[in-house]
């Protein structure tokens, strides 16, 4: 323990490219940031399109902790703790819509407007009037705001705004235009690991090679990619502008069969990040002589914005200097995501205990104008059947089944960080430890 906090242990202590096993196994350090840390962060509570009409709801729940998001009579959005002020039951479970723009009570039938006001205390009479006084019954509030089609909520009424404190990170996402995507598909999974676990296989693509090898083989070079700690526990990382000029090229490597057979595999095993309408256009393009100096992903942009504007899709354009960033992007605390062109695959990570992980995954597109309509609803698939998954997403969820069980080990001590490409994993321990309070050196 340490004298300044008798709540914080040493074993607990970062080192400069070392992350003890402890953080991750004891159930000490996970009962700390359910204190301190997820009561204090921004996060993620679901989509914007799921909160269209005054008294469309939707619950996030972290921890003990549930919270009501609800789309008010003058179209703003509001966060309540959701839990009646008279006896504490939960007021709503689940997504949904409250009939009459009324919040009630199935217990006793107290009910709210919804803006959080007490409208009806069943036989009030009978209450003693100083604990029914208004300010007294008023649902209580959390802060919310809105990001990328996401709605974000964050527990504590002091904390810096959202924009302020994701800013570093979605600098960087936003020429991606996240916010103009809708939802294709919405999956959840229960994985056997600690939630830190489950996002350090994501913020860094080291580990490409060994549990993906297919994607070496259609291109992916993970050499080429450039990291970056942007501050405040978010990070990416990405190809620079550079990347590809002094690779060796295989001349027996059709660069146009390549692209084509990367865009089929992702969307056949993966479902996210390209549509069928990658695929058509990859496909034509196997056909088409390269223009000198150009290249395959110089061409397949052409086509897409050629196509995006007959079909009515509001494309974004990044700069090329924007798409040197946008490659694997973190959001502190618990969201990432790999965008393409009008498209991405995203991740949420909530932990359920200190062993096992809700992981929620989505794959977003921007549809034609006029067509986009309320998310489908998500849907709870096991991680251990690949025909549920995909084959890609199963491969990292078999991974993180053996590293959840493998860090109870006695003989591992803990992470020993790569300083190139493991630094997002180091970052997000860092901004941990300020929320906990750790002792600094």
């Amino acid at each position: 323990m340490n004298a300044s906090d008798p709540q914080w242990r040493d074993e607990w202590t970062l080192g400069d490219s070392f992350i003890p096993a402890a953080r991750y196994t004891s159930a000490a350090f996970f009962a700390l940031e359910m204190e301190r840390f997820w009561p204090r962060v921004w996060q993620i509570a679901g989509r914007q399109d799921e909160l269209r009409e005054a008294g469309d709801f939707l619950e996030y729940r972290i921890g003990a902790q549930s919270i009501l998001v609800v789309r008010t009579t003058g179209g703003a959005l509001k966060a309540f703790h959701n839990v009646c002020r008279h006896r504490g039951r939960r007021l709503a479970s689940g997504c949904g819509h409250f009939e009459g723009r009324s919040i009630r009570c199935p217990y006793h039938g107290w009910s709210w407007n919804l803006e959080g006001e007490n409208v009806h205390v069943f036989h009030a009479d009978e209450f003693d009037a100083k604990s029914l006084h208004p300010d007294q019954l008023h649902l209580v509030e959390c802060q919310v705001d809105t990001w990328g089609g996401f709605v974000w909520i964050n527990l504590d009424p002091q904390a810096p705004p959202l924009h302020e404190t994701i800013g570093p990170a979605t600098r960087h996402l936003d020429p991606a235009a996240l916010d103009r995507m809708s939802v294709l598909w919405h999956k959840q999974v229960r994985l056997p690991v600690n939630w830190k676990a489950a996002l350090d296989a994501f913020v860094e693509s080291y580990h490409v090679p060994a549990v993906h090898p297919e994607y070496p083989e259609l291109g992916t070079d993970i050499t080429q990619f450039v990291y970056h700690d942007d501050g405040g526990g978010h990070s990416h990382y990405g190809i620079p502008l550079s990347a590809g000029k002094d690779a060796p090229e295989n001349p027996d490597v059709d660069p146009r069969e390549l692209f084509h057979r990367y865009v089929s595999y992702t969307i056949d095993e993966i479902g996210a990040m390209y549509t069928e309408k990658d695929r058509r256009l990859t496909e034509r393009l196997r056909t088409l002589p390269l223009p000198e100096g150009s290249n395959i992903g110089a061409e397949y942009t052409k086509a897409l914005y050629a196509y995006a504007e007959q079909a009515g899709i509001d494309l974004p354009a990044p700069t090329p200097e924007d798409f040197e960033h946008l490659g694997g992007n973190f959001v502190f605390p618990h969201f990432f995501t790999l965008p393409t062109l009008g498209n991405a695959l995203a991740y949420r990570a909530r932990p359920i205990d200190s062993k096992l992980t809700l992981w929620d995954v989505w794959s977003l597109t921007i549809l034609p104008k006029g067509e986009a309509d309320r998310p489908p609803a998500p849907q709870a698939v096991d991680w251990r059947n690949a025909s549920e998954v995909g084959h890609v997403l199963h491969q990292d969820f078999a991974n993180l089944a053996e590293v959840g069980s493998g860090m109870q080990s006695q003989g591992f001590e803990g992470l020993r960080i790569n300083r190139r490409q493991e630094i997002g994993i180091l970052a997000i321990h860092r901004e941990i430890d300020r929320y906990l309070g750790a002792p600094r050196d």
